[in-house]
């Protein structure tokens, strides 16, 4: 698990309690750092136990540590240690470090993960806190919380091969067999540099070398990739092979989990080798690539069969021979026969699924390990959202959680709600002062909007908001996000997304949803509108209900959004909102 500094000043009885989690699959260790900043420590012991399904206790107690060594201290060690970096060492200076490791006892357990307490008693001298570390509560948690979506990291597939040897038809054929909605296929045909006027009259004799290597943009190709790779939103050329030239238009790509790069060079450009996950040659005989080509050229890219077996034989053969057979060499997977060929399909979309089921068990961990920091900054969350509990406020609530109050009058007093809340979220836009003249021909100095407010609903259940916020800025600009949790892993997935566009020029944005629970969605749409260039201050998320938990994780992580809740729940409850306000 990801390294974590835990920084104990000790007092006289002083107790501590820190939560972790592990994944028992991977094997790995679950590593704490613990600093004490006290120039003695009478007595010191911690107390480590696994829970989620382990029976008894795994612990380890160490009784009476005086005297700490002035570098490390002493090493508490569960399982079998491995040494720190020296960075890792300096990470809170000031404090003396305790490093120890943890193991799932067992090798055979079934479980897929496990949670582990750490107790940590400190009997000492009352010190102060060392100026290099005096950190505020928020500011720990701001360090720490760091959420990663799921398509983060994603899975670059380089598919490459002779011209006409079937590499679309093949990616095409790989993401039949994902059956996913998040597989994307990307030609370096868009990557074709401009053409010059001189350029671009050879190109129209068919005499440019479109099958060269200087033909491609291999620069922004390669930041292209890098962006996709970091789950940023991206923008990609459109190339007219009819024009010879990119259109003013882009495509754009977010989002997606497993990208496809199709293209005679797509394993030629050492940066983009290192970018790749896996490395696909498709291979097929130089007549029936020669065929493919006369077909596809003169069908979609508007030539003539005079000038599709002049480039074949003067510019594409060549520098098949010199340029694209060589990449044969550090494929990974050789697939002749193209589509017809089953078995390597398979074998790609069985390399693929299992890159995709690990990041899918590493996004369930990363939304673990923020439930656990979320607790650390629940109060203060709860504070800066709850809208003011007025009379009228409870007499709805009160209505709105009767099961015995009819979906007519539900749906009335819902709307009323819905509305106070958006009023609400609209205190937060910004101002500028301005002077006009009333119809007495006085001047008043009051307030103008900066800028105007959109809204994002996220679906289905922040369309129950949407009467309120029409009642509240009727021209308000909405756009959709749907984000649906699978039942198996209760892990969010993003399946659509429709955004206004120039969103980022707002100067407020509205995140509607009817009901919070773990965060997990609300999490997800928010990393999708900064994505999109909004900032974190101008975003406010707007709900009826929220979790505790849910509530906490979000407000650690995106630390700078500003969020409306009319009512905080103990416990996660089920999503009951949006069902009886749309009547299914």
């Amino acid at each position: 698990m990801p390294f974590t500094i835990a920084s104990i000043y000790a007092n006289r009885k002083t107790t501590y309690v820190l939560d972790g989690f592990m994944s028992s699959r991977r094997r790995s260790k679950a590593c704490l750092l613990i600093g004490v900043a006290a120039e003695t420590v009478e007595e010191l012991w911690l107390a480590v136990s696994l829970s989620r399904g382990v029976e008894g206790l795994f612990a380890h107690h160490i009784d009476k540590l005086s005297h700490l060594p002035p570098s490390m201290g002493q090493s508490i060690t569960l399982g079998q240690s491995s040494g720190f970096k020296e960075e890792e060492k300096a990470a809170v200076s000031g404090l003396r470090y305790i490093p120890f490791h943890i193991e799932p006892p067992s090798k055979d357990s079934k479980l897929d993960l496990f949670f582990f307490t750490i107790t940590i008693h400190c009997y000492g001298m009352s010190t102060s806190m060392p100026p290099t570390t005096q950190r505020s509560r928020k500011d720990n948690v701001a360090q720490k919380a760091n959420y990663s979506p799921p398509w983060a990291n994603t899975s670059i597939i380089g598919v490459a091969g002779s011209s006409g040897s079937g590499k679309t038809s093949l990616a095409l054929a790989i993401v039949a067999s994902l059956n996913l909605p998040w597989v994307v296929i990307l030609s370096m045909d868009s990557f074709y540099k401009p053409l010059s006027p001189e350029q671009s009259r050879a190109a129209f004799r068919n005499e440019f070398d479109f099958d060269a290597p200087t033909a491609i943009d291999f620069d922004v190709l390669v930041d292209k990739l890098r962006d996709i790779k970091a789950g940023k939103r991206t923008e990609v050329p459109i190339y007219s092979f009819s024009k010879h030239a990119r259109e003013e238009e882009t495509s754009v790509i977010y989002s997606p989990h497993v990208l496809i790069l199709e293209g005679i060079f797509a394993l030629h450009d050492p940066r983009i080798l290192e970018l790749l996950d896996l490395k696909v040659f498709a291979e097929a005989d130089a007549d029936l690539c020669l065929s493919r080509r006369l077909l596809r050229d003169m069908k979609y890219r508007g030539r003539d069969i005079e000038g599709c077996i002049k480039q074949w034989f003067t510019f594409v053969k060549p520098n098949f021979l010199r340029y694209v057979q060589p990449q044969r060499e550090v494929s990974d997977i050789i697939v002749p026969r193209g589509i017809e060929n089953k078995v390597a399909i398979s074998m790609v979309s069985d390399s693929i699924k299992k890159t995709l089921h690990d990041k899918s068990t590493q996004h369930q961990l990363e939304l673990a390990r923020l439930g656990l920091l979320a607790e650390t900054s629940m109060m203060e969350g709860e504070a800066k959202a709850l809208i003011k509990q007025t009379p009228q406020i409870m007499g709805m609530n009160t209505l709105l959680m009767d099961p015995t109050t009819d979906r007519e009058d539900f749906i009335f007093y819902f709307d009323r709600v819905a509305s106070l809340l958006v009023e609400r979220a609209t205190e937060h836009s910004t101002f500028e002062a301005t002077q006009i003249l009333t119809p007495q021909r006085n001047r008043y100095m009051g307030l103008s909007p900066t800028g105007s407010i959109s809204a994002i609903v996220i679906l289905r259940g922040g369309s129950a908001l949407e009467t309120g916020l029409k009642r509240v800025i009727p021209d308000c600009r909405t756009g959709r996000i749907l984000i649906q949790t699978t039942i198996n892993t209760t892990e969010p997935e993003l399946h659509y997304l429709k955004l206004p566009p120039k969103l980022q020029e707002e100067s407020l944005v509205l995140l509607l949803d009817a009901q919070m629970s773990s965060g997990g969605a609300a999490l997800m749409a928010v990393k999708v509108l900064v994505d999109h260039g909004v900032r974190e201050d101008k975003i406010v998320f707007v709900s009826y209900l929220a979790g505790k938990k849910g509530l906490g994780r979000l407000m650690s992580v995106f630390s700078g959004i500003r969020v409306v809740v009319g009512r905080i729940v103990d416990d996660e409850e089920e999503r009951w909102v949006e069902a009886k306000y749309l009547g299914c």
